[in-house]
């Protein structure tokens, strides 16, 4: 399974801290292009030794950074669990002043809904256009921040949006297939980071994956939060 983001663009808005463990850790944001040429600004963060790398890009130079998308659950005393996703880099490097312009994810995982049947449901704007939005639990990124290894993989649920066709291929699978889905990562203007699939492939169906259970295997463990959006 993979969980893996990249960003291309002009680097801006970099901060080196040091944590409270004394680790430095770095926050910053690359500038990048959608298919259609509209400017987002990406924040993403990084730990440990990679910061380096950063910090070595030329001020506003280009950059290429690679890392992966993070879940993170808390609930505030008293209230409701909040969920947030954000893009942590594994590794930066300097892309070439006439690089172009890169905004992809890719992610695998089991496909995951509150439908009784296990279906999912394929929509339709008011503009007519098709639309599903759907979840995939999948493996949580087993080294830390540091570079360490943690003690046991556990699985995050990611929400997906599709458009079009790539909305209409998605909608034929069903609750625990094992699918890969890539695509672009956007911003809204609270922050808030979707993942809009482009592309999708069955991996293994749900199926054939029970019966691999059966037979002594894992089953993965999923979020109580895990639904549709």
């Amino acid at each position: 399974m993979n969980n893996t983001m990249t960003l291309q663009g002009k680097l801006a808005n970099l901060e080196v801290k040091t944590s409270k463990a004394n680790k430095p850790y770095a926050q910053a944001s690359v500038i990048t292009e959608d298919s259609a040429g509209r400017a987002y600004e990406f924040p993403f963060m990084m730990f440990g030794d990679a910061v380096k790398q950063l910090e070595a890009i030329p001020k506003d130079g280009k950059v290429n950074v690679s890392g992966y998308v993070r879940r993170e659950d808390y609930t505030p005393e008293e209230g409701r669990t909040i969920t947030s996703f954000s893009l942590v880099g594994r590794k930066a490097e300097p892309a070439p002043d006439n690089a172009g312009y890169k905004n992809s994810f890719s992610l695998s995982g089991f496909v995951s809904t509150r439908n009784p049947d296990g279906k999912l449901e394929l929509k339709e704007s008011e503009a007519g256009k098709k639309y599903l939005k759907y979840a995939i639990s999948a493996k949580r990124d087993v080294v830390d921040n540091n570079g360490g290894q943690e003690s046991e993989a556990k699985y995050d649920v990611y929400f997906m949006t599709a458009f079009g066709e790539a909305a209409e291929k998605m909608a034929k699978f069903k609750k625990g297939d094992l699918v890969e889905v890539s695509g672009n990562i956007t911003v809204d203007e609270h922050g808030a980071i979707t993942q809009v699939a482009r592309q999708s492939k069955l991996v293994r169906d749900a199926a054939s994956y029970k019966a691999q259970t059966e037979n002594g295997n894992e089953k993965p463990q999923t979020n109580s939060q895990t639904n549709d959006q």
